[in-house]
């Protein structure tokens, strides 16, 4: 779990998708709400995805990390 300089929680794992998972980031305001701010999944059209990591820059942009099919994964994101 990451912080946003926002206070938002930035959160990563994975969502069941077919046969396989889906890489999946979060971000919950934590004082206010129980539901996402926002979300980002990546379809990988059958694959096994699972992100590990996910860090927070200071300008708030979020960085994740993990796996595709056994290979390294990356995702960079702009909210």
């Amino acid at each position: 779990m990451a912080i946003t300089p926002g206070g938002h929680g930035v959160v990563a794992g994975s969502l069941k998708a077919g046969q396989g998972t889906n890489f999946w980031i979060g971000a919950y305001l934590l004082r206010e709400q129980y539901a996402p701010a926002w979300t980002f999944v990546h379809d990988g059209m059958g694959a096994l995805e699972h992100a590990r990591s996910v860090s927070v820059g200071p300008m708030g942009h979020i960085y994740g990390g993990g796996l595709a099919n056994g290979f390294p994964a990356v995702v960079y994101l702009n909210p």
